[in-house]
Parts: structure tokens; C-alpha cells; sequence
């Protein structure tokens, strides 16, 4: 392929995914009441081009990935895209969902094609968040209505072997109607992976790990968990680049908890907290921004002014049904991996 792939048109390559179904399990589903239209289930995982303006291009038709393809993560070097199936059964397997590994495929016309290589059961149902460690050897994944925490090793070619459970929660907190029972929600790694910390959105916790690189292995920290306020939620944590800190996005609240992150000890000390703003993916460069609207089916683009962090709205859109994730790429990441 060579430097041919960098004669696209677009530099920067889109993954979207979302629900094919209705998950019947999980009183989340109906939020607000919403009854949702069954022609606009998503149909698999979609892949667009994004333009520097902004502008959306779609590179053919949605690829099947089994149903719910609700998450999806990308390989450390870009070479392989990992998806859930947030499910109750997975492949004959009740109580679990499953995750799947594709290999990417770019061409030099512009296209990418995604070939499916593997699946697991995720062993807890409703399998609603993946990440994998720096090194892409370990896939981790939150069952939202599991209660539970599953890794899946990665083969070198991008094939996951057998997967096993590491960690079963249990508890339950304020809200009646989401708060009922452990409600695992995302994984996220310290910025050199020697830390792992799981949001639990039942409890209102963030559990705290130390992580092994070499062997795969996490063990609780001295202080095994977080506690957040009653009722907050905590859905998703991501670290700064380069600041030691953290922020936890708190569903229930519309919260973001920030966190200063303690290297000696490995875990999360309270900073501060503030009313949530409308979150999105920034491309390379901070200039554009990309936000998914999972109820108005729709994914679209804001310029971000680097100076102020102002957005102002690009005039692009594009309809996705039921679009849940987007993860962004580089054409010259591709590129790079390709060779």
C-alpha cells in the first residue's frame, strides 16, 4: 500500500456503532420514555471519512457485527478495531454478551473493509465498555448489567483467546431505578498502565488496582475503591495526556468529578467537581470535534477554537441510527501500520 494511503481525500477515518435491538434486560433502554423506531436500529458498525471542514463521507455500508455493536476500541497501532455485543446471550451463552476483534483493511482508493477474526463471550451481560492496555495484549471489559469485570487476552495477529472473569461486584445505592445492583461501566488505565480503575455506576464507586503489565494480573490498592457522592452515577473516567489527573463523568448527576492522581500510591484523591458540558471525541490537533446523538440519530461536527475552546457548528451532519461510539483515526496511523 505504501504512501498511497495518504493520497485520500480525507484525513482522518471514522468507526461509529450502536444498537440493532432493544436491550429488554436493562430499564436504561427506555430513556425517558422514548419509544424508538425499529427502522432506525443501527445495522453494524459504520466507517465515514471526515474532512478537514468538518464534512462527513461514508465509506459503504454498515458491517455486521453482531447484535448491539454498542462499543467499540481501537488497537494501540491501529491495526485491529475490538467491538461489545451488549446482549444477555452471546452465541448460546445466557447471562453473558460477547466481543468480537476485526482486522482494519485500507486501500489506496479511500475504502476499508473490516474482517472479522474472532469472538468470545463476555462472560456478564450487557458488556457496555472494552479498553485495552498500551501494549494491545489484554482486553478489559465492564458488564453493565453483569456487575462484573472480564479480561480477554490478544493474540498477536489480533485473535482473542479465552476470556475469564476478574472481578464480581456487589451493592447497590440511592437511585431506585438505575442504583438497584453493581452496575460496572467502564475501565480506565493509569497514563502508564501500572494502575487500573473501574467506575461502578450501582454503587456509586470507583474501584482502584495495581496492574502487572508483564503478567496481566491487578490486585485491589490499599484503598480498594473511591467512594463518590450518593446517587452521582460514575459512567466513564479518562486521564489528562500530561497533568496528573483524572475525570469521572457522572451519568445520574450530570457531574464531572476531577481527580489528582497519586503515582506512589496508585490511587484517585478528590479535587473538585462541576456541572457537566456536552462531551465529544477532538480530532488530531484539537480543531475539530465530533459528537454522537444517540436519540436524534444523528452524528456532527464543531470547529474548536484553540484559543478560547469556543465551538461553533461546522454544518455537517450525517444520520447513524441509534449511534452510541465513535473512535477516530488517523489515515497516516493506517498508513504507518499497514507497512
Amino acid at each position: 500500500m505504501g504512501n498511497s494511503l495518504s493520497q485520500t481525500p480525507e484525513p482522518f477515518l471514522l468507526f461509529t456503532g450502536g444498537f440493532t435491538q432493544l436491550r429488554q434486560a436493562d430499564p436504561f433502554l427506555s430513556v425517558g420514555g422514548i419509544e424508538h423506531d425499529t427502522s432506525k436500529f443501527g445495522k453494524g458498525i459504520s466507517i465515514f471519512g471526515l474532512t478537514k471542514e468538518g464534512a462527513f463521507v461514508q465509506k459503504g455500508a454498515p458491517v455486521w457485527a453482531g447484535e448491539n455493536p454498542s462499543f467499540l476500541c481501537l488497537d494501540p497501532r491501529g491495526r485491529f478495531l475490538y467491538t461489545t455485543n451488549e446482549t444477555t446471550e452471546f452465541e448460546g451463552k445466557k447471562d453473558s454478551g460477547g466481543v468480537r476483534s476485526f482486522r482494519i483493511q485500507p486501500s489506496s482508493s479511500g475504502e476499508v473493509a473490516l474482517e472479522l477474526l474472532s469472538a468470545q463471550p463476555s462472560l456478564g451481560s450487557h458488556p457496555c465498555m472494552i479498553a485495552t492496555d498500551k501494549r494491545g495484549a489484554r482486553l478489559f471489559v465492564a458488564n453493565y448489567s453483569g456487575g462484573s469485570i472480564s479480561l480477554v487476552p490478544i493474540k498477536d495477529d489480533g485473535r482473542l483467546a479465552e476470556s475469564r472473569q476478574l472481578a464480581q461486584y456487589q451493592g447497590a445505592s440511592v437511585d431506585p431505578a438505575r442504583q438497584l445492583a453493581s452496575h460496572a461501566h467502564s475501565v480506565a488505565f493509569a497514563p502508564n498502565d501500572e494502575a487500573v480503575f473501574v467506575c461502578d455506576l450501582g454503587t456509586d464507586k470507583v474501584m482502584q488496582y495495581s496492574y502487572d503489565t508483564v503478567t496481566g494480573t491487578w490486585t485491589p490498592n490499599n484503598m480498594n475503591y473511591m467512594p463518590l457522592q450518593q446517587g452521582l452515577g460514575p459512567r466513564h473516567l479518562v486521564f489528562h495526556p500530561t497533568l496528573p489527573f483524572a475525570y469521572v463523568v457522572c451519568e445520574l448527576a450530570a457531574v464531572i468529578c476531577v481527580y489528582r492522581y497519586n503515582s506512589d500510591t496508585k490511587c484517585l484523591v478528590y479535587h473538585s467537581s462541576c456541572e457537566m458540558l456536552p462531551s465529544g471525541w477532538p480530532s488530531e490537533g484539537g480543531e475539530l470535534m465530533v459528537v454522537t446523538n444517540q436519540h436524534s440519530h444523528n452524528m456532527v461536527s464543531f470547529h474548536v477554537d484553540r484559543a478560547t475552546g469556543i465551538l461553533t457548528p461546522t454544518g455537517h451532519q450525517i444520520e447513524v441510527p441509534l449511534i452510541s461510539c465513535v473512535r477516530i483515526v488517523n489515515w497516516k496511523d493506517l498508513e504507518r501500520s499497514a507497512q
